[in-house]
């Protein structure tokens, strides 16, 4: 078993690229950034390319969120021969994209989603239009749009954060999440 030591390249580069899955998985909060900020669009165009590959349906469902999710907790998680840095980061990408998942699962319950995001887009853009949608619309929607976008501005920034530090060779400290991925890779 390889507990601690130096992080190799290969590892920072592998340990970054799992927190890609928790900015896939929270990308449909960021639609009211993206339509108020369009060049946080233009940064977020590659994901939206690799977000098309792993949403991409098979029969009727999505299937390779599930098969990349158990892919790491099973062959990156619990497989004591990597480096306890890769594994800790892994975890930590994968508790973030599963609270990611909870709350998009807790809104579509609820029935915020469908019912307010499509009419809030409108022909018109800028901000000056948004805010007379939303002013025709009601503070629903922009109470949605306001959760959504602190939900998004939350889970990218941690993934971006740890993104970072693990290419840097470090552990990210992301409060909650770090304790109990810690808790967890031991």
């Amino acid at each position: 078993m390889i507990w601690r030591g130096a992080a190799t390249t290969q590892d920072r580069i592998f340990a970054a690229l799992t927190y890609l899955i928790p900015i896939l998985e929270i990308l449909p909060f960021g639609f009211f950034l993206f339509l108020l900020l369009p060049p946080l669009g233009i940064l977020f165009t590659p994901i939206f390319w690799l977000a098309r590959i792993y949403y991409f349906p098979i029969g009727q469902w999505a299937l390779i969120p599930m098969v990349v999710f158990f892919a790491l907790y099973l062959g990156v998680i619990n497989n004591h021969k990597l480096r306890y840095f890769l594994r800790l980061h892994a975890m930590q990408a994968l508790l973030l994209a599963v609270f990611g998942w909870l709350l998009n699962a807790f809104i579509r319950l609820i029935g915020l989603s469908s019912a307010l995001v499509p009419n809030f887009f409108s022909n018109q853009t800028g901000i000056g239009a948004v805010l007379l949608d939303v002013w025709g619309k009601g503070f629903l929607t922009l109470g949605v749009g306001i959760i959504f976008s602190l939900i998004f501005i939350a889970i990218a920034g941690a993934s971006i954060y740890a993104i970072v530090l693990s290419l840097q060779g470090k552990q990210a400290e992301v409060p909650l999440i770090s304790e109990a991925a810690k808790a967890q890779v031991h």
